[in-house]
């Protein structure tokens, strides 16, 4: 077959969808469509197998079709209870909303759910300036909460904000956390809310000190400011605990956590905002305000299933001792096939960046074609050039480490040997 053929249906996608997307995955020969997907593995229609170290954007954390999720959603399905309801209440919602609280454990008391994990952030923006009153949300530069509204405010500069009129123009971006900086702007007593990644995925996973967490709590409580914590990409267990702020004492009592993708497997869209009591009953108050915010997807049968699956997955596997193994198995073989140390691995547990030292631009595009030339998917970080994060499924193989190891080698092989000329980049090949 040849492989420059167009794909049928990709001109139509083009067409109506975006074309733009379009030119960037011919450019990169990945416009072939994924025509199966097994654990780790996405397969186009040429037969072509790569292994997925993104695992869809971290919401694979079991693997591609995971045969749990999928039987408990065909269970689902041919039930006879209506899918959405004006008027009603949800079991399964509250078992999930149970699980969740106490693997926080951090003294927080409901959950409302959601869609999407952007959806959860603008909510608990919006909680947090009717709470207390106030205008101005920080965030710290680096992080990445999503591309709605608010939430693309709160990412701060580059590209996601580029020519747009914010809608929300109180939020402020720090350029990062400096404790005598954090302690000044608090103190004005108009922040309502701190939103922050307790690991900052797309600052390929940079994580803040232990002394700023320590100021950042501190101050928040002194001025009465909420502490949201963004756990969309860092929850149920991939940071090897069940929050990555777990791993930091000092943000052991947050006002709100958001939860997002490993919660749905990759499946159904769920997201889950965790609040305080004291936030819940200032919100919502009394039987009159008892929607006074909400959605019309939210809690639905499919994705309350969908969590629960994933709830019981997350048990079965151990998820959090998982990550942490796999994680410190996959630096053991790195570091065999990298005595060197050139390619730096940042992160906990599964929740991983690779930043290859030492290249230009130029070889950075030659090493990421030459990772997509070997099987290798990896998503570059866009607030730290230069590094690629990494979230593969929990059930990612030894083998499958091995493998990705080796080929991280190789393409810094090939990007060295690419150098930094005037030359024209070559194209990745096609096979």
């Amino acid at each position: 077959m040849d492989t420059t053929q167009r794909p049928p249906g990709f001109e139509r996608y083009c067409r109506t969808i975006n074309p733009y997307w379009g030119e960037v995955l011919s450019s990169l020969r990945l416009d072939r469509p994924w025509v199966d997907a097994r654990g780790c593995w996405l397969i186009d229609d040429l037969g072509r197998r790569y292994l997925d170290l993104s695992a869809g954007f971290g919401t694979a954390v079991f693997g591609h079709r995971p045969p749990a999720l999928r039987r408990a959603l065909r269970r689902s399905l041919s039930g006879r209870g209506a899918s959405i309801a004006a008027f009603g209440w949800s079991e399964d919602a509250a078992d999930v909303a149970e699980r969740l609280l106490a693997l926080a454990d951090a003294a927080l008391d409901k959950v409302q759910f959601f869609s999407t994990g952007a959806e959860a952030i603008e909510a608990a923006v919006k909680f947090a300036t009717i709470v207390t009153g106030r205008p101005c949300v920080l965030s710290v530069a680096g992080g990445f909460h999503g591309l709605t509204g608010v939430a693309t405010a709160l990412a701060g500069g580059g590209p996601w904000r580029e020519g747009i009129a914010m809608p929300f123009d109180t939020v402020e971006t720090l350029p990062a956390l400096d404790p005598q900086c954090l302690r000044a702007r608090l103190a004005r007593g108009d922040v309502a809310a701190v939103v922050l990644e307790p690991i900052q995925h797309m600052a390929g996973m940079r994580e803040q000190d232990d002394d700023a967490l320590s100021v950042l709590a501190d101050a928040c409580r002194r001025n009465g400011t909420l502490l949201i914590l963004d756990e969309v990409m860092s929850g149920l267990g991939r940071s090897g605990r069940w929050f990555a702020f777990q791993h930091h004492p000092a943000l052991a009592r947050p006002d709100m956590v958001v939860l997002s993708k490993a919660l749905t497997g990759g499946l159904v869209p769920v997201s889950a905002l965790l609040c305080t009591d004291a936030i819940f009953d200032a919100m919502f108050s009394a039987p009159g305000r008892a929607k006074i915010h909400g959605a019309t997807f939210a809690g639905n049968p499919l994705a309350m299933t969908c969590a629960r699956a994933a709830l019981d997955e997350a048990a079965r596997l151990d998820a959090c001792a998982r990550a942490t193994a796999t994680g410190a198995a996959f630096r053991d073989i790195l570091a065999r096939y990298d005595p060197a140390g050139r390619l730096r691995l940042c992160g906990r547990g599964l929740l991983l960046a690779v930043t290859p030292a030492g290249l230009s631009p130029r070889q950075l595009t030659l090493f990421w074609w030459a990772l997509r030339d070997r099987g290798i998917l990896l998503v570059p970080a866009a607030h730290r050039p230069g590094s690629f994060v990494m979230t593969p499924a929990l059930t990612i193989s030894p083998a499958q480490l091995r493998l990705a190891a080796r080929a991280l080698r190789d393409a810094l092989q090939v990007a060295d040997a690419g150098g930094d000329t005037d030359k024209p980049i070559p194209r990745p090949s096609g096979s």
